[in-house]
């Protein structure tokens, strides 16, 4: 897998969505041959969203190293070498992200820890924090032991360079596990057009804008590998972009995982007006890989002091 990132980083709090990431990362540095990093945060306050791990009652640094090196040590038992495990007291967003500057990874994977919409917007959540401000691909993992390895994989592709860099990560894991891709572009602004009922000449440019797309979905299927473009289906949707990619994903009884770009919203934009990545992270019931937009800007950090524990 010359294009899978070499160095990996699982973020871990012992609750079930982590130790999902933990069967996959294992997975990844298994099949990949990359180095794996383990990280985990601990913060005294829960009030800030902060990821409490689940694994101890009392929020204690013994305890988060102990929870550590149990994961340290299960990995290890599965017969894939831990390369660092770091821990650090603080906001566990800012801990993972530098802690994936300081590995220099090339993926980082976390569980989702299932907050809802509200308290979301309240507080946010680890993994949408990791999402917007890591510089690298994040994969979220939800869901139960069905989603893992992922048998179904949909994309979305609106074009851009990140999208491109989406399917080519997807094709990766599907390369290694077998699984078949959707790749997805949703043209929204054509549903309206044709809810309008568009005349004769109208009709055939919106034809036209659709061959067109479905002509970019066959050129980047055809730029993958032969086994995973022969397990590849592209079409062209008159949906919204999110709608369109949770649908699809739906129709594997919401086991298949996502992978979608990051167009770049800041993280006040996000809160304000949403994003298809953000919407996509939240509706979805399986595992969700997001990849950086090119200039993903970086949280303002306490810069946590990472010690490491294991080697």
């Amino acid at each position: 897998m010359d294009t899978f990132p070499t160095t990996i980083l699982l973020a871990t709090d012992a609750s079930p969505d982590a130790r999902l990431a933990t069967r996959a990362a294992i997975d990844l540095a298994r099949r990949a041959h990359a180095a794996l990093h383990v990280v985990h945060a601990w913060d005294n306050f829960t009030a800030s969203g902060a990821l409490v791990p689940v694994a101890y009652p009392v929020l204690l640094g013994d305890g988060a190293r102990e929870l550590l090196e149990e994961e340290v040590a299960a990995i290890r038992a599965e017969g894939v070498e831990v390369a660092g495990a770091l821990l650090a007291q603080g906001p566990p967003a800012e801990v993972i992200i530098d802690a994936a500057a300081q590995v220099k990874a090339g993926l980082i994977l976390l569980g989702s820890r299932g907050l809802g919409s509200v308290r979301r917007v309240v507080m946010g959540s680890v993994s949408e924090g990791v999402t917007h401000h890591a510089p690298v691909p994040v994969l979220v993992m939800r869901g139960d032991a069905a989603v893992w390895p992922p048998r179904h994989i949909v994309v979305g592709d609106d074009g851009s360079e990140d999208a491109l860099h989406a399917l080519q990560l997807a094709a990766g894991i599907a390369g290694m596990f077998g699984a078949r891709i959707t790749l997805v572009r949703a043209l929204a602004h054509l549903e309206r057009a044709l809810e309008q009922g568009a005349g004769s000449l109208d009709k055939l440019l919106v034809d036209d804008v659709l061959e067109f797309a479905q002509a970019g979905l066959d050129e980047h299927v055809h730029g993958l590998s032969f086994d995973v473009a022969a397990r590849t289906i592209a079409r062209v949707s008159v949906e919204d972009p999110a709608h369109a990619l949770l649908h699809t994903a739906a129709q594997d009884d919401g086991q298949a995982m996502l992978a979608v770009g990051c167009r770049g919203l800041g993280a006040l934009q996000r809160i304000r007006f949403g994003s298809v990545s953000t919407k996509v992270l939240r509706g979805a019931h399986g595992p969700v890989l997001i990849i950086p937009h090119a200039t993903a800007e970086q949280p303002a950090t306490t810069t946590p002091q990472l010690h490491v524990v294991a080697r």
